[in-house]
């Protein structure tokens, strides 16, 4: 099925106990969730950004449930487009950013 879906899409699963009685995990189709910014926007505001939600991600998913999706994990998680300046300054930081992300990065900037 993955195969005739947009390359947007991506397989995710619903972990056993997220639901009551829910007693397996279940497949599902999963879609990531992106900042987008044009190349303009400062490499410093795209950085602060994104580093202050995740310094904050406890307080910041109390306000906005949705957000508890938005892990570092995730949002290295299959990119379908390149990644701003700022946030892989934050994420090279953090020692999330590996060279199997660059090149990830490199060939999507490819393919623009």
């Amino acid at each position: 099925m993955m195969a005739e879906l947009p390359a947007i899409f991506l397989k995710d699963v619903i972990p056993a106990e997220s639901f009551a009685g829910q007693t397996r995990d279940l497949v599902a189709l999963g879609l990531n969730v992106y900042f987008v910014s044009d190349e303009s926007m400062p490499e410093d505001i795209v950085y602060r950004t994104i580093k202050t939600i995740h310094e904050n991600y406890g307080e910041f998913t109390t306000y906005f449930s949705s957000a508890a999706a938005w892990t570092v994990e995730n949002a290295l998680r299959e990119p379908r487009i390149p990644y701003h300046p700022g946030a892989i300054r934050y994420y090279r930081e953090i020692g999330a950013w590996t060279d199997e992300m660059e090149s990830l990065h490199n060939s999507l900037l490819s393919a623009q």
